[in-house]
C-alpha cells in the first residue's frame, strides 16, 4: 500500500482506514492470535471473515463492530473483550452487546456438545453460530429475534427448538444444517422465509407447536427452498421437541 494513499493504510499486513480509527481487513495468515489496536473504534462489516485465527482480542474502545465480522472463521475458539468496553462483553469465548441481551458471534472453532444461550438474550445476529461445531443449541423464550443465516452451516446441529416467542423464521436460518434431524417450530410462528431450511437432508421430524390447519397454510405461504419440511414427519401441537 502506497503510504500517501490518502484513505486507506497497511500495518503489520492488516488494512485499515486512514488513521487506523477502523479495521477493514485482517487476511489468513496473520497468525494465532490478533488483538486488534488500541486506537481502533470500528470493525468492518466482515473484517476478519475467513481468518484462520484462533483468538481475537478487543480493546475497550471499538464502539462498533460490522455484520459478520468474524463469519467463516472455521479455526476461531474465542473472542476476548476488554471488560473496560462500553459497548461489547465477551464470555466464554462468545460476542455479546455490553448488557448481554444480543448474542453477535458463536467462534466457529470452539467445539462442544451443546450451547445454552444465557436468558438475557432476546437477540441472535445475523449469522451468529455460521459454521458452529455444537450438536445441539437450547434457547429461552426471551429470545424473540433471531437475525438472517443465524445457524446456517452449522454441520455438527443435530437438534434445536425454536423460541415461542419467535414470530418469523428468517432467510436462511438454518441453510444447510446437514445433520439437523429435529426442529421444533412454535406455532406463532406467521411466515418461514426463504431456504430457511434449505440443504437440512437429515431432517426427519417437526415438532409444530399448531394445528394441521395452521400448518397447512404456513406452508402455503412459506418461502422457496424449504424442501426439508414437505418430506419431514410433522407432529402437531407440540409444545418442544418429542
Amino acid at each position: 500500500m502506497d503510504e500517501n494513499n490518502p484513505a486507506f493504510t497497511v500495518s503489520d499486513g492488516i488494512l485499515f482506514s486512514k488513521g487506523m480509527k477502523t479495521l477493514l481487513w485482517v487476511p489468513s495468515g496473520t497468525g494465532d492470535a490478533y488483538s486488534v489496536p488500541d486506537d481502533v473504534s470500528c470493525i468492518a462489516d466482515a473484517a476478519f471473515q475467513s481468518a484462520d485465527l484462533t483468538q481475537v482480542t478487543i480493546p475497550a474502545g471499538v464502539l462498533t463492530i460490522g455484520e459478520n465480522a468474524f463469519s467463516s472463521c472455521s479455526s476461531l475458539t474465542a473472542i476476548n473483550v476488554s471488560p473496560e468496553n462500553p459497548a461489547y462483553c465477551s464470555a466464554e469465548g462468545v460476542l455479546y452487546s455490553k448488557d448481554r441481551s444480543i448474542l453477535y458471534a458463536y467462534p466457529a472453532g470452539k467445539i462442544q456438545s451443546a450451547f445454552t444461550i444465557p436468558n438475557s438474550v432476546t437477540e441472535i445476529g445475523s449469522m451468529a453460530f455460521f459454521g458452529a461445531k455444537v450438536s445441539e443449541i437450547k434457547l429461552s423464550d426471551s429470545v424473540s429475534t433471531i437475525r438472517e443465516s443465524a445457524f446456517s452451516n452449522c454441520y455438527s446441529l443435530e437438534k434445536i427448538s425454536l423460541p415461542d416467542g419467535l414470530k418469523s423464521v428468517e432467510f436462511g436460518i438454518l441453510l444447510y444444517s446437514t445433520s439437523l434431524q429435529k426442529v421444533y417450530i412454535p406455532g406463532g410462528i406467521t411466515d418461514i422465509a426463504s431456504i430457511a431450511f434449505m440443504g437440512c437432508s437429515s431432517l426427519t421430524d417437526v415438532y409444530f407447536g399448531g394445528s394441521k390447519e395452521a400448518w397447512n397454510i404456513l406452508m402455503e405461504t412459506a418461502g422457496y427452498g424449504n424442501e426439508p419440511l414437505l418430506s419431514a414427519a410433522v407432529h402437531f401441537n407440540c409444545s418442544g421437541l418429542g
